[in-house]
Formats: structure tokens, C-alpha cells, sequence
């Protein structure tokens, strides 16, 4: 399924916000008082700043896309990419948020993004479930927390920025959903749709067919909402 085209003018200069699900965006969607214009696209704006926010659904590629479709219909002059990682380290706790100060993919391709950020990402095409596996990529990386969007994001936005001869500024905010001693459910991943919007039919059969989980599912929920509320204020206050 093809992104929806955003419904803005094509000269307008613009800073786009990326997201993978709807949670993760809505928080900083209410404090900018955008609006949304369809199920997948908000705009509005701060202060001088035309905003696009939009939600990509889990995974680079679908990450790419929208950004490529975002890219052909606007002036894009920055792109924020914003959501929830995992921790790899005790140091990060739920709701804590960083500005992403470098990324790095499985095959250590590492890019520089803001040498006053707080924290190394590790971009990998899976979602990292468990404890000792959070813990093994910490050793062999030497990164801070896990997502499967920014390393994809930021070698296309350098490779936009060289074609264009002129730059697009890309920055990462990361708030962690799960600490590295959470567990994950494997089936989560399924818990969200092509559009990056909650399944919740699909949580809630996992729940019935695993009722001893109600704790840890209860906790996920209270963390990921701390998390997006985490977003919503750095975010707000880096476009101030």
C-alpha cells in the first residue's frame, strides 16, 4: 500500500516528523496543535516552521517510503525522526529520552548526527525481544538503545542532502519503551498494522492466551505512554 500524498503546497519549506506508530507521534501532535489531514499525515506549524508529522509503520522501508513521497511533494528542509527504543544499558530507563548523538546498523555502518547528543542508537531490521540479546548488542556495539527506522532514515536524508546540492538537517530522538531487563513478546511486532496504528484485537488475544503476562503488559503500556509524553516535550522544545 502506497503512502498518502501530504496536502501541502510543493515550495513551502518544511520539517517533516517521522514516526513508526501513531503512539509514539500522538503525544507531540497534541502540544504543537497540529491536525490531522488524513489517517497517516498532521500539519500545522511552530513558531516560523511549516510541520509535516507522519506515521510510517514499523520498519525502514516503510520509513523510506514515506519519506520519499514527503520529499517529492515538498521543500523539506529538516526531518525529525522521533519514537520509542529499546534499552541496551541500565544507564537508560523507561521514559527517558535522548537525542541521538550517532547510529550504527548490525554491520556497524556508523553516522554521525550531533556531537552534543546523548546516546548511541543500533538500528537493526528486527525487533530485539530479549533480555540477553538487548545485553549481547550493547557488548558488540557499544550502543545505548535499539530501534529499526533511524540508520535507514539518516543515509537517505545525507544522500537527498548531496543530490540536492543543499542541505536537509536530520535529527533522532529516541524515549526507551523497554528497558534492557524488559522482556518482549516475539508476537508485539504484530500488535501494530501497515499504517503504524495499534491492533489492539491482536493484543488482546495474545493476553487471553497468556493471562500471566497482565503485569508485564500493563507495565509495557504505562512505560510506552511515558515514553511518547517524553517525546512530546523534546521535540516541542527543539523546534522552539
Amino acid at each position: 500500500m502506497s503512502p498518502r500524498t501530504p496536502p501541502t503546497p510543493p515550495t513551502e519549506p518544511t520539517t517533516l516528523l517521522l514516526a513508526a506508530t501513531r503512539p509514539e507521534l500522538l503525544p507531540t501532535i497534541e502540544r504543537l496543535g497540529l491536525r490531522w489531514r488524513n489517517k497517516q499525515y498532521a500539519t500545522g506549524s511552530a513558531g516560523r516552521r511549516h510541520i509535516i508529522a507522519g506515521v510510517t509503520g514499523v520498519g525502514v522501508a516503510r520509513a523510506l517510503a514515506v519519506l520519499k513521497d514527503a520529499y517529492a511533494h515538498h521543500a523539506l528542509t529538516a526531518v525529525i525522526n522521533l519514537g520509542f527504543a529499546g534499552g541496551l544499558t541500565p544507564q537508560w530507563q523507561a521514559g527517558d529520552v535522548a537525542i541521538i548523538a550517532r547510529v550504527l546498523n548490525e554491520s556497524h555502518d556508523t553516522i554521525e548526527l550531533n556531537p552534543a547528543g546523548d546516546a548511541t542508537l543500533l538500528t537493526l531490521d528486527r525487533m530485539v525481544a530479549d533480555v540477553d540479546e538487548k545485553r549481547r548488542f550493547h557488548e558488540t556495539h557499544h550502543a545505548d538503545m535499539v530501534d529499526m527506522e533511524t540508520h535507514g532514515l539518516a543515509r537517505r536524508v545525507a544522500e537527498l542532502t548531496t543530490d540536492l546540492g543543499q542541505p536537509i538537517t536530520f535529527a533522532a530522538f529516541r524515549a526507551i519503551s523497554d528497558p534492557v531487563d524488559v522482556a518482549l513478546p516475539p508476537e508485539m511486532i504484530n500488535w501494530v498494522d501497515a499504517r503504524g496504528r495499534p491492533r489492539t484485537t491482536a493484543a488482546i488475544a495474545w493476553l487471553a492466551r497468556n493471562p500471566h503476562r497482565l503485569s508485564m503488559l500493563t507495565r509495557l503500556q504505562r512505560d510506552t505512554r511515558r515514553a511518547a509524553e517524553s517525546l512530546a516535550t523534546a521535540i516541542t522544545a527543539h523546534l522552539q
